[in-house]
C-alpha cells in the first residue's frame, strides 16, 4: 500500500482501496498479493522483468510468507503475458519456478503454484488458437512437465490445491489440437477423481463432476475422429492403455455420478446431471461404437432430460437408467459397483462434520440414493448364476443397520429399498 502511494500512481492506489485490498488477513494474503501484482502489471508492463529479477530469490527462503508472496506474484506475472509482452525465456523461467512449488510443504504455495501452471496452460491454449509465428510456450514442457504436475495435484490432501488442479486439467482439455500424449495423460487423471466427487467441499465436488464430463468429451471426440478416419475403434481401444484405463474408471465413477444426482447441494446435483450426459455417451459408445452406441446414448440422455423436466422421482429414474448401463456377464464389475454403493451407507465415507466439529453426520439423501442404485443393480442380475449372494446379503445387512437412524422419513425409504431385494430369493427351480 505504501509502495503504491510512494510511486505517486494515483490510479493504482485508488484501485487498491476500491477493492479493499489493504485489509490483509492470513486467509486472503496470497489473493491480495495476486491483486497487487495484477494492478502492477497493468500499470507498469515495462517493469515486469525487473520485478521478476527482484522477487525470484525469495522463492527459496525458509519463511513461508516469502514463498507465498513470490509464487502468487509469479502466477500473476505469467497471466499478464497474454498481451505478448513477456519473452519466451521469461515464461520458461517462471514455469520452472512454479513447477518447483508443486511439492512445497506449505499448501498455499502449492495452491498458487498450481494456479500459475493454469495460467501457462491458458497461454498455450491462446497460442494454439492464434498460431503465432514465434511460440512463447514450449509445448513439450507443457505436455511432459506441466500436465503431469497438475494431474498429480488432483491427489493433493488440501481442497484448495485440488480446486486449482481441476481448473488446470479442464483448461488443458479445451486446447485445440491437443497432442495424443497430452490426451492420454489427461484421461489417466481420472484415477484421482473418486475422492474429489465425494469431497466434503461443495465447490470441489461440483468441479470434479464437471471435469469428469470434460474428460468424457475429450475421449469421445478422439473416438469419433477415429471412426471418421476409418480406424478400427475396437482395435485402437485395446491398443491404447490410457483409453482402456479411462473406461474402467468410468464404469465405476458412473455410480458416484448417479448417487450425486441426489446431493443436497443443487450445484452438485446439476453438475452430476451434466456429467452423466457425457459419461453415458462415452460408456455406451465404447460398448457399441457408431450408430448403436449413439442410439443407446440418446435414449439415456432422453431419460436424464425427462428426470430434470418432469421432476421425476429418483426411484422411477434409477431402475431403467442403471439397466441401460448394465454389462451382462461381468460379475466383477457388478461386485465393484455394489461395493461403491455400500460406501455411502456410513458417515465415515458419506458424511459431513457435526456441530461439535469432531463427529460426522451421515448424508441421508445420498445414502438413500445409493440404496436405490444397489437395488437397481440387484434387479439387473435376473436369473444369472452364479450369484453374488454373500455381497447382496452384506448390502441388506448394511441397510438393516440404517433402520435405527432417528428419522422416520429416512427409515421409510430404507424399508422401501429393502423391498426391492426380493431378488435375493434367487431364480425359480426348473
Amino acid at each position: 500500500m505504501n509502495f503504491l502511494h510512494a510511486s505517486q500512481n494515483e490510479s493504482m492506489a485508488m484501485a487498491l482501496e476500491g477493492n479493499r485490498l489493504s485489509n490483509v488477513s492470513r486467509e486472503l494474503y496470497d489473493e491480495v498479493i495476486c491483486e497487487l501484482m495484477a494492478l502492477f502489471c497493468r500499470h507498469h508492463p515495462s517493469k515486469r522483468e525487473a520485478v521478476l529479477q527482484f522477487i525470484h530469490p525469495f522463492l527459496s527462503r525458509p519463511f513461508p510468507g516469502h514463498r507465498v508472496a513470490t509464487v502468487a506474484a509469479l502466477s500473476q506475472l505469467l497471466l499478464s503475458a497474454v498481451d505478448g509482452g513477456l519473452s519466451s525465456d521469461m515464461i520458461a523461467d517462471i514455469a520452472q519456478s512454479l513447477l518447483r512449488c508443486i511439492d512445497d510443504a506449505h499448501s498455499v504455495v502449492r495452491k498458487q503454484g498450481v494456479r500459475g501452471l493454469g495460467q501457462l496452460v491458458l497461454l498455450w491454449q491462446q497460442q494454439q488458437q492464434q498460431m503465432p509465428a514465434g511460440a512463447l510456450v514450449d509445448e513439450q514442457t507443457v505436455v511432459k512437465e506441466v500436465l503431469p504436475a497438475a494431474c498429480r495435484s488432483l491427489n493433493d490432501s488440501v481442497p484448495v490445491v485440488q480446486k486449482e488442479a481441476v481448473v488446470v486439467v479442464q483448461r488443458a482439455c479445451l486446447v485445440e489440437g491437443l497432442p495424443a500424449t497430452g490426451r492420454r495423460l489427461l484421461l489417466r487423471s481420472s484415477c484421482h477423481l473418486q475422492p474429489i466427487v465425494d469431497a466434503e467441499d461443495i465447490a470441489l465436488r461440483a468441479a470434479g463432476l464437471d471435469l469428469l464430463g470434460r474428460l468424457c468429451s475429450t475421449a469421445a471426440a478422439a473416438a469419433v475422429a477415429g471412426v471418421e478416419n476409418g480406424q478400427d475403434t475396437t482395435h485402437n481401444c485395446n491398443a491404447d492403455d490410457a483409453d482402456a484405463d479411462f473406461t474402467r474408471h468410468l464404469e465405476l465413477l458412473v455410480i458416484h455420478c448417479i448417487v450425486r444426482l441426489e446431493d443436497t447441494s443443487g450445484v452438485v446435483s446439476s453438475a452430476a446431471s451434466r456429467c452423466l450426459q457425457q459419461v453415458v455417451a462415452a460408456l455406451l459408445w465404447e460398448a457399441a461404437p457408431s450408430h448403436a452406441g449413439s442410439a443407446a446414448a440418446a435414449e439415456a440422455a432422453e431419460l436424464l432430460r425427462r428426470r430434470d423436466d418432469e421432476h421425476m422421482e429418483f426411484e422411477r429414474f434409477v431402475f431403467p437408467f442403471v439397466a441401460m448401463l448394465h454389462k451382462p456377464g461381468d460379475a466383477s464389475l457388478m461386485a465393484k459397483r455394489l461395493e461403491i454403493c455400500r460406501l455411502y451407507f456410513t458417515p465415515e465415507t458419506n458424511g459431513q462434520k457435526g456441530a461439535d466439529g469432531a463427529s460426522r453426520i451421515l448424508g441421508l439423501a445420498t445414502c438413500v440414493a445409493s440404496g436405490f442404485v444397489a437395488a437397481a443393480l440387484a434387479r439387473c442380475l435376473g436369473d444369472v448364476a452364479p450369484r453374488p449372494s454373500s455381497l447382496l446379503c452384506s448390502v441388506c445387512r448394511d441397510l438393516m443397520d440404517l433402520v435405527s437412524v432417528e428419522d422416520s422419513d429416512f427409515r421409510a425409504q430404507i424399508a422401501r429399498i429393502l423391498g426391492f431385494f426380493d431378488i435375493l430369493t434367487g431364480p425359480k427351480p426348473q
